[in-house]
């Protein structure tokens, strides 16, 4: 399940990742809030939060819809993940080898220093 956080700033978009997660969820609930912010703002800066019973062969689904992500790579501004999970953690390092953007991963009790970090 996917659920949008609500009381970010414009030009943030957060999702909120819970159990399974389907293409067609991440489709209808986050690629139109990305494209939303990226025709209001030009750049995008996106939180994940992922809860403790998600599904990790979910990232498929999330992740399924690359050619968004690197058609507008320069559009990336910041990424912050929030999660329980260590190798989650460590993956989001490696990614934020390959984007531009600033990208950094959050333990699941930071959630508030995320939200500071993806809004300033």
């Amino acid at each position: 399940m996917i659920e949008a956080i609500p009381g970010l700033p414009p030009d943030v978009v957060g999702l909120r990742a819970e159990g399974r997660v389907t293409k067609e969820e991440y489709a209808q609930q986050f690629m139109p809030r990305v494209e939303d912010a990226l025709l209001a703002h030009g750049r995008v800066r996106v939180i994940y939060v992922l809860g403790a019973d998600f599904d990790a062969s979910s990232l498929a689904a999330i992740w399924q819809d690359g050619t968004l992500g690197l058609a507008r790579l320069q559009s990336w501004e910041r990424i912050a993940v929030v999660t329980e999970a260590g190798w989650m953690r460590d993956a989001v390092g490696t990614l934020g080898l390959m984007v531009p953007g600033e990208v950094r991963a959050f333990q699941g009790e930071e959630l508030d220093a995320a939200i500071a970090w993806i809004g300033a």
